[in-house]
């Protein structure tokens, strides 16, 4: 017993190599979700570089030198298509563009979100979330092109990625929600219908065996539960929760084991947390909600914060489906309050950003545009763009309208 506890503790320790992620959330709605002919992409975007957010156009024929994901050879890449990104102020022209999110001449649209999974290139050469954007936007001229281009390029020729990301695409006619590392992808495709991520996976969940299996046997684990004081409950996996004392109308409940605390340095997540009866709240990586108490049991519904999460925004968005505007999108970006989840509008981020994605059904090499949010305070401004624009009021591409916002 001894022996299995000290290779536990080790292999969980493994997980410590790759830091924690809080990254993007991305919202999707196509077809007869909207309220119009039009498809529609919202990402709020929690920058992994720091810088205040800005507008910039990459003209149709720009040419730029960039290195090979595994041997960093210098390469030639030539963009085929003009695209307007949102990127990080250094992360412009004359440097390479790591645009965050990117509207092109094509009618499409891009966006991420960070999924920190250990199956990444490991190299010094390889690609970022940005590299792997920018490839299938500059090359791609309709949506199953730009799927292709993040998949069977990037993913299966060149193993690319340093890093695993949820990919959203839309375009005229449907769009494509991608869960991706450097070796692996699942495809959804999108016609009619909605879809939420953020910075988990939920296909590839079970790939994560000292990550996201630690924590349930997959995303959409959840439990109902009759307890005593002292039970624990666990989702299929190694960590669950612990009922540490069951009162008149509250317990207090605490993720378990908490000596993994010190092991994986989340000795926060690990604190007890009191519940009343009808209140939910989350418990280290857990979302539990107490329905009652009958003498000395406790009757809880368990899940993990992420599922809760999903859940949450997909009840807002589902209130709406079939006359789904920009003006949504706004009203979810701006969401600070999720009862204890993290809201999709974070003041704790400096360089938080937001940008809105329409693409028509016809017309949309002229019409497709979006709007911007350039620091995305809960009571933001969003400015349009179109991608027939040529130039940009330049506070919008030198940071000076983000940090007017931020101030």
């Amino acid at each position: 017993m001894y022996k299995k506890t000290i290779i536990l503790l080790f292999l969980v320790s493994i997980s410590l190599i790759l830091p924690h992620v809080e990254s993007c959330k991305d919202i999707i709605a196509c077809g007869d979700a909207t309220d119009g002919n039009y498809n529609l992409l919202l990402k709020v975007r929690d920058p992994s570089r720091p810088g205040l957010q800005v507008l910039c156009i990459v003209s149709n024929g720009y040419n730029y030198t960039y290195h090979h994901p595994w041997t960093g050879k210098p390469i030639e890449y030539a963009t085929y298509h003009k695209y307007i990104g949102i990127a990080s102020e250094s992360d412009v022209i004359p440097s390479i563009v790591k645009a965050g999110m990117i509207l092109t001449d094509s009618g499409l649209a891009f966006g991420d979100a960070d999924t920190n999974s250990g199956w990444i290139n490991p190299s010094k050469y390889a690609w970022d979330d940005f590299d792997w954007l920018r490839y299938a936007a500059e090359k791609s001229n309709d949506t199953d092109e730009a799927m292709h281009h993040l998949t069977v390029d990037v993913v299966d020729n060149l193993h690319a990625p340093g890093i695993s990301e949820n990919l959203f695409i839309i375009g005229p006619d449907k769009g494509y929600v991608i869960e991706a590392d450097a070796f692996r992808y699942h495809i959804k495709e999108i016609i009619n219908g909605v879809d939420v991520l953020s910075n988990y996976p939920r296909e590839l969940w079970n790939t994560e065996l000292f990550k996201t299996n630690l924590v349930s046997s997959s995303f959409n684990a959840e439990d109902y539960k009759t307890v005593k004081q002292g039970n624990i409950v666990h989702l299929g996996s190694l960590l669950g929760i612990q009922v540490s004392y069951i009162g008149d109308e509250s317990i207090i409940v605490r993720e378990y084991p908490p000596l993994l605390g010190f092991i994986m340095n989340r000795i926060n997540a690990f604190k007890p947390v009191a519940v009343k009866i009808g209140e939910s709240k989350a418990v280290g990586d857990y979302y539990v909600t107490l329905l009652n108490i009958n003498g000395s049991k406790a009757s809880i519904y368990i899940t993990t914060n992420v599922k809760a999460w999903q859940d949450k925004i997909m009840g807002h968005i589902d209130e709406r489906y079939g006359n789904i505007t920009v003006r949504d999108m706004m009203n979810w970006s701006r969401i600070y309050n999720l009862d204890g989840l993290r809201p999709m509008c974070e003041s704790r981020f400096k360089y938080e950003g937001a940008a809105i994605y329409k693409i028509p059904n016809t017309n949309y090499k002229t019409l497709s545009g979006g709007w911007f949010s350039p620091n995305h305070a809960c009571s933001s401004i969003y400015v349009p763009f179109h991608i027939v624009d040529t130039t940009i009021f330049k506070p919008y591409t030198n940071g000076e309208a983000a940090n007017l916002s931020l101030t």
